[in-house]
């Protein structure tokens, strides 16, 4: 719905306190109707700016937020969560306490909030908090106790949703930190990381910082950079991109040659033959940090042109 988009920027112009976001949350809500144009992202109009014809016409072309009766049901510690993270709301527990936040989002049928709601506590020991953004889309907060859950635990979590709800989930755990006034900043900066993984990594479905992080920095590079990088490797590459894909996920799994030969349902052998065939093209020794940091990023920068 690229026209929506293109839509909102002209509807900036009769509305100069309105503005774009990737993302709403409870007390935006609260003062702004937020319309989404069906491809990540949300236009807000202050309330007070709209008449009613006005927002008739606007929720007839695009759907708006009806999430905001979240707010309302939060109970007073998620309330105090969400003002700390989204408000600059004071410190919402004891300071020598250590809590993350787990970002969640999830694509295809709409399902029942307290029922996946209830799913998501199934898997921590411990109670969390979980804070609706939007339809779709929300945070878990985690205190760090006797238990929390691994990565092998949030990948079951993933397969669980996806196979009982029939639904894409993606999950971004944070980092445990004390409290402070630098942990809602940093989660900030953490919730734009997931969105725009969502968007960079679309196959991947557990997001974190250094997963994002260097395709962000290869998304980020000058046109000659990016030009100096992918060249020097795809001419030589450009008939073999399955060559690229062994070769970019044996340097995800610190170059072992079991986990990716297994993970690529392939012999040994085979995987050691296309290594071998790649460093004979190229010239390039894969267990040289220099190497595989070079060859990695001109494969981040492929997935990223390709999509």
């Amino acid at each position: 719905m690229i026209w929506g988009y293109v839509m909102f920027n002209r509807l900036l112009s009769f509305y100069p306190h309105a503005f774009i976001t990737d993302s709403v949350y409870g007390q935006l809500i609260e003062e702004y109707h937020c319309f989404f144009d069906g491809n990540g992202h949300w236009l807000c109009i202050p309330k007070k700016d709209m008449s009613e014809k006005e927002l008739e016409l606007l929720r007839t072309l695009f759907p708006e937020n009806s999430h905001s009766s979240n707010c309302s049901q939060l109970n007073t510690q998620s309330k105090k969560w969400q003002d700390f993270l989204f408000q600059n709301g004071g410190i919402p527990a004891d300071e020598d306490k250590v809590f993350r936040v787990i970002c969640f989002q999830y694509s295809g049928t709409k399902t029942d909030n307290q029922e996946f709601e209830a799913a998501i506590r199934g898997f921590f020991s411990d109670d969390v908090i979980v804070i609706w953004l939007e339809e779709t889309r929300g945070v878990i907060v985690e205190e760090k106790k006797g238990h929390f859950l691994t990565e092998e635990d949030f990948v079951s979590m993933v397969n669980t949703f996806e196979s009982d709800f029939f639904i894409k989930i993606y999950l971004y755990p944070g980092k445990f930190r004390s409290l402070s006034e630098q942990f809602a900043k940093i989660f900030q900066q953490d919730l734009q990381f997931f969105i725009k993984g969502i968007k960079l990594l679309p196959k991947e479905r557990i997001i974190t910082f250094e997963k994002v992080f260097p395709v962000l920095l290869a998304e980020k590079l000058d046109a000659q950079l990016k030009e100096i990088l992918t060249g020097s490797l795809l001419p030589i590459l450009e008939d073999d991109r399955e060559l690229l894909t062994t070769v970019k996920l044996f340097i995800e799994n610190n170059l072992n040659t079991s986990l990716t030969a297994k993970k690529l349902y392939i012999h040994r052998n085979t995987l050691q033959y296309r290594l071998e065939k790649f460093i004979e093209k190229t010239g390039i020794k894969l267990k040289d940090i220099h190497g595989a940091f070079t060859v990695y990023l001109a494969c981040l920068l492929t997935e990223v042109s390709d999509s």
